[in-house]
């Protein structure tokens, strides 16, 4: 391991020196470095054990993957066509809502409005007939 480093020092030593801009650490004395380490401290367990989990998963297998990024055109041809039928669902809904309203304004006002006319024209009937009724029993009485 040491020899790669060094081969890679020597290959790319602009990386591994510091550049004239960059500021040395302020230095912080020997409690202030221990309290920010025990401040740390649970996170680099937890750290650890992120790492750990992710060491642990598989890899997918190459196949895998090439097969699913050839599917990509197909998946983005998908997209669109749901994408249109998005738009028609949308477009079916605005009509079936505007035919709904058309058809309660035109059958069911209308008809409770035909329904009120007949219902006052019969009350109208009626006191007509009640007051031929009162006027026949007046006229019958003398």
């Amino acid at each position: 391991m040491l020899m790669r480093c060094s081969s890679l020092e020597a290959r790319h030593s602009d990386l591994f020196q510091a550049s004239p801009s960059e500021e040395a650490p302020p230095t912080l004395s020997y409690p202030m470095l221990r309290q920010i380490v025990l401040a740390c401290a649970s996170l680099y367990a937890t750290t650890a054990s992120q790492l750990a989990s992710v060491r642990d998963l598989p890899l997918p297998a190459a196949k895998a993957s090439t097969s699913m990024i050839g599917l990509q055109p197909r998946i983005d041809r998908v997209n669109e066509v749901q994408m249109e039928q998005l738009q028609e669902i949308a477009h079916l809904r605005r009509k079936s809502a505007a035919l709904i309203e058309r058809w309660y304004k035109l059958m069911i006002l209308a008809g409770n409005e035909c329904w009120s006319d007949w219902e006052h024209r019969t009350a109208q009937v009626e006191r007509e007939i009640r007051r031929e009724e009162v006027r026949q029993a007046g006229d019958g009485a003398i």
